[in-house]
């Protein structure tokens, strides 16, 4: 009984230590054309867009190859909008689902992204209605007409 045990265990090390020398992550962040960048969140976006895009900075992460199982994706994206429109992209939006309330930073690191105390002193939005995607967070800087998004696959 022992060496069956032992046999299937053998068994199982190798494509466990695979998937995990496999469990690469690719990130992809925006293009230097402030137009291609907006025309690509705009994209994303579910229509009607609710207001003037003036900027985007996003990156995007994949977690994995899709090879040995699926891939996991997180967006980070900070929307350069008018300070007076702020207001018209939060008509209709909820509380986060799933509990998706947690802060979350790109790695590596990026300079326009919101700061931990930024992000606790913010109130959080819902982002199926503008985004599609149930899992993630949506918070506003009304002075500033920054719109920081996260969303994420799991």
């Amino acid at each position: 009984m022992n060496r069956r045990r032992y046999f299937l265990i053998a068994l199982l090390i190798p494509p466990v230590l695979l998937g995990l020398l496999w469990q690469n992550s690719k990130s992809s962040s925006y293009p230097a054309d402030k137009t291609e960048r907006i025309r690509i969140i705009k994209r994303i976006i579910s229509e009607p867009v609710p207001g003037e895009i003036l900027d985007a900075e996003y990156l995007s992460i994949q977690i994995g190859d899709g090879c040995l199982g699926p891939s996991d994706f997180q967006l980070f994206l900070r929307l350069s909008v008018p300070p007076a429109e702020t207001e018209q992209w939060l008509k209709g939006l909820g509380q986060p689902f799933n509990h998706s309330d947690n802060y979350a930073e790109p790695t590596p690191s990026q300079s326009w992204w919101l700061s931990k105390s930024q992000y606790e002193k913010s109130k959080l939005y819902e982002t199926r209605s503008l985004f599609g995607r149930h899992n993630g967070w949506l918070c506003i800087d009304k002075d500033k007409g920054f719109i920081y998004v996260y969303t994420f696959t799991m």
